[in-house]
């Protein structure tokens, strides 16, 4: 009996196979294999199929092409051994599980990465997610449906069951239905019934013209992992739990009180307070727009105390004595001048025309959007934060590690197309035919043969030390200037360091004043709530060493932690060396 192996561009006949062997295993992978001997050669492509018994078998793998004489002998000299062809459902194993949840599901946070935990109060939450998951990759003719047998039940020892998931795929879900609730699944077609019955034969059999193996070679790795759709993260490092979710996130304060002094140059101070805490919810030093009446203005502004001194005219009485030596009371008025001290934001150096479109304006009425120097995470009342459609995450996902470029303003393809001219490796990239993912919320980089080989997904986590999952997280260590390299080092009060940086168990750590160039952006504007921020020493004296960054109201200081600072060789000679920061 001959089995058409079929194209998978127009369903024509590719060549035929008389030796067909199937395996299968109830829920387990399901394939058949069968070897082809041919005159000439056989230009096989990924997900050509074989339909045997109803059920559609696909292609996986180039298999190994095997010549046994010259092409003008007569016969079979092209042989190709051991091809496997797998069943539908090994779309379940190129498909990751990862954490997302169902639209409808808007009240449950998902973070779309493959390490993740969740509860699932019935083993129907397991097959949503399952489902969820393979929406993702199969749509149309080739969608999955993943449901619960009807007749199932969840018992109530497994109800509200804790999840922890770790780079698995949809597959390897699909398994916990036996290891964690200890039910079956059958796979018929793209169909999974989760709960359903079914009978166990745990045989092999083989069809052929006699029934039996011949001597083979396999070269070919059926089971190779096969990579066209990569995902990556970096590590949580240096980013606030927040970042993302709040990167779009423009804030907006109500003018509560504007004030102004008027100098003798013509120029004013402004005094602006808003309805957002200083404490908290402010930097000391904000960057702001507001509207006058006219005209949109920015400016930098400083929290600080400013002095108003009021004159008050008041009445008094004292009495008179007249000529004639009578006595009356009479009244009379005088000035007193009380000095008060105020805070707030300054904006110094104001000239006559914005202050006239301000005060025009009405203090009401003004509303200002905070551009820079708003502590986004910890502002309470909500309706200070809006977001830009185009670029903000839904609501429900929660993202806390380092993701790939311009996530999530930009797609990843804008972003590769936006700065391919500036980066000669991208643009060797884009020139061998590797693309990138059109979605704003899953950037990924697709392989070249993605279009041979269909999608087969992989996610990588850069967060170790070792060469091949290097740690990523954002750092100073490889900027290209001299940004990341230390100018000087003081004691705290900026006088010259003595000591000999040694400290004995129960003395003081005294702190110390290190200068750096111009980062770019403020070191309040990255502190987080809940840790301070760290500088790390790559050479000199203080290689290898972490110190504590403490903010302070004006100036940032450097305390280094007990047990390392006992480990510190002199103090006073490491500030002649170049330091670099990490």
């Amino acid at each position: 009996m001959k089995f058409e192996i079929l194209r998978k561009t127009d369903d024509s006949v590719r060549c035929y196979t008389e030796k067909v062997e199937y395996n299968g295993q109830y829920m387990g992978e399901s394939s058949i294999t069968v070897s082809v001997k041919s005159h000439i050669h056989i230009q096989f492509e990924i997900n050509d199929y074989l339909v045997w018994r109803g059920e559609t078998y696909y292609l996986n793998n180039i298999p190994t092409e095997k010549k046994t004489g010259d092409t003008k002998t007569k016969g079979d000299v092209f042989q190709y051994d051991s091809m496997k062809f797998s069943s539908c459902q090994s779309e379940l194993d190129n498909a990751d599980f990862n954490d997302f949840v169902g639209e409808s599901q808007t009240d449950i946070s998902f973070t779309a990465q493959p390490n993740f935990s969740f509860v699932a109060a019935t083993i129907a939450d397991l097959a949503q997610r399952v489902q969820v998951n393979m929406d993702r990759y199969y749509t149309g003719d080739k969608k999955w449906t993943i449901i619960v047998d009807s007749n199932y039940t969840t018992s109530e020892d497994n109800l509200n069951k804790l999840i922890n998931i770790s780079n698995i795929t949809c597959w390897g879900a699909l398994a916990l239905c036996k290891s964690l609730y200890d039910t079956n699944f059958i796979v018929s077609g793209r169909t999974v019934t989760i709960g359903g019955s079914g009978s166990v034969k745990d045989i092999t059999f083989k069809v052929g013209a006699y029934k039996g193996l011949y001597d083979m070679t396999r070269n070919a790795q059926a089971d190779q992992g096969i990579v066209t759709k990569l995902t990556s993260y970096g590590n949580t490092t240096n980013i606030n739990p927040r970042y993302y979710s709040l990167l779009s996130a423009t804030v907006s304060a109500k003018v509560n009180s504007f004030n102004s002094t008027l100098y003798d140059t013509g120029l004013y101070d402004l005094y602006f307070i808003f309805d957002l805490d200083h404490e908290t919810e402010l930097r000391n030093n904000i960057v702001f727009s507001v509207k006058g009446k006219n005209t949109l203005h920015t400016f930098n502004a400083k929290w600080g105390s400013y002095t108003k001194t009021t004159t008050k005219t008041l009445t008094g009485t004292h009495e008179v004595i007249d000529s004639e030596g009578r006595t009356s009371t009479e009244e009379y008025t005088y000035e007193k001048k009380d000095t008060e001290t105020y805070f707030a934001y300054i904006v110094t150096g104001i000239g006559s025309t914005e202050y006239y479109d301000l005060f025009y304006a009405g203090v009401s009425i003004l509303t200002a959007t905070i551009l820079s120097g708003a502590r986004k995470d910890n502002i309470s009342d909500l309706s200070h934060l809006s977001f830009d459609v185009n670029s903000k995450l839904p609501n429900n996902m929660n993202i806390t590690n380092l993701m790939l470029p311009a996530f999530p303003v930009q797609t990843l393809a804008q972003w590769v197309e936006t700065n391919k001219s500036k980066y000669s490796w991208l643009q060797e990239y884009v020139n061998q035919g590797y693309t990138f993912s059109t979605d704003r919320f899953y950037p990924c980089i697709y392989s070249k043969n993605k279009a041979v080989l269909g999608v087969r997904p992989h996610t990588e986590y850069f967060t170790s030390d070792d060469e091949t999952h290097k740690n990523i997280y954002p750092s100073l260590q490889y900027f290209s200037d001299s940004r990341n390299k230390v100018i000087s080092c003081k004691n705290y009060d900026d006088t010259d360091i003595t000591d000999s940086g040694v400290v004995k168990d129960g003395d003081s750590v005294p702190k110390i004043h290190i200068t750096i160039s111009d980062l770019g952006f403020e070191f309040d504007d990255v502190e987080l709530s809940s840790t301070k921020p760290k500088l790390h020493f790559n050479s000199g004296y203080c290689g290898g060493r972490d110190f504590t960054i403490s903010i302070g109201k004006e100036t940032v200081a450097i305390t280094g932690f007990l047990q390392r600072r006992e480990l510190r060789m002199n103090q006073s000679e490491s500030i002649s060396l170049t330091l670099t920061l990490q």
